[in-house]
């Protein structure tokens, strides 16, 4: 609706329009629609040649393109308005305007990958509201938010050992928490499309740059966990730290994040708050558990 009705005033649900504006406050990935767009289809070729037509990092053409919707966004070509009474305007250039159409893209703003940290948000707030307190709910995408401490649940720190995707370590629940993990290979049933493998056992996921459009990680997992951040704010941090081309250590010393990662057999740790940790052995060994500090 929002896609099909640019540089008109209309009016939206509420939940949609606080999201857009937490979105539009943090980063400039909404705006990567036209990206998401390839991304998808590559995530759903039934082989290399498919996929590496809509992959920038093996078609120039594709790249070139990548490049155009960059330097729109960054000379905000696109922006959205906020007006009261819940009403916004999706603003585009006709220049910009023009350029997508003629790719023939339907969608200028895209969730992407907060889109399932913003549904469970509102879904746990509904269900507190209601005095619905117990249990916990999970995305097939690496959300998860446990709401009572009567019972243990465990999560799986995943890693790519050796090339194979393997779980590691699990981490402990019994308390309230919101939790968030991103990884940049297939795992589960459910990643079919989330990632494509190519023949060469490269994988291309959907944790793209706002910088240039590509997919990018500075690490194959990263888990981060808080007592008191919402699913949101976890990812949002986690984005800025995950798409970077290395780690900047610095910021995974949040006092009110853990943040969990693996380097050369190791399995990192930011809090020292952390005895919940059951350490799995691998065919090359057993991983250890260091603090880092």
């Amino acid at each position: 609706y929002i896609n099909s009705n640019i540089n008109t005033i209309i009016t939206v649900d509420p939940i949609l329009y606080d999201s857009l504006k937490c979105m539009t406050q943090n980063n400039s990935y909404l705006f990567m629609g036209p990206l998401n767009y390839y991304y998808n289809n590559l995530m759903t070729s039934f082989n290399d040649y498919d996929a590496s037509s809509f992959d920038p990092n093996k078609n120039s053409n594709t790249k070139k393109i990548f490049d155009d919707v960059i330097s729109y966004v960054n000379n905000e070509d696109i922006s959205i308005e906020f007006y009261e009474e819940y009403q916004i305007k999706l603003s585009v250039s006709d220049e910009y305007s023009k350029f997508i159409t003629e790719l023939e893209i339907a969608n200028y703003i895209d969730f992407g990958i907060f889109k399932n940290a913003f549904i469970l948000e509102e879904i746990v707030e509904s269900l507190k509201e209601n005095n619905f307190n117990n249990g916990y709910i999970s995305t097939y995408d690496g959300y998860f938010v446990n709401m009572c401490q009567n019972n243990n649940y465990k999560i799986s720190v995943l890693e790519l050992d050796d090339s194979l995707p393997r779980e590691i370590a699990t981490i402990t629940i019994n308390e309230p928490i919101s939790l968030v993990q991103f990884k940049n290979y297939m795992y589960y049933q459910k990643d079919t499309n989330r990632y494509y493998k190519y023949e060469d056992n490269s994988y291309a996921h959907l944790y793209i740059s706002s910088n240039d459009g590509n997919y990018t990680s500075c690490v194959n997992t990263l888990t981060g966990y808080s007592l008191n951040r919402s699913l949101i704010d976890i990812a949002f941090d986690m984005y800025k730290i995950y798409t970077a081309e290395g780690i900047d250590y610095s910021l995974l010393l949040d006092a009110d994040t853990t943040y969990i990662w693996s380097e050369n057999k190791t399995l990192y740790y930011s809090n020292d708050n952390f005895d919940n940790i059951v350490y799995w052995g691998t065919n090359e060994g057993k991983y250890k558990g260091e603090l880092y500090k």
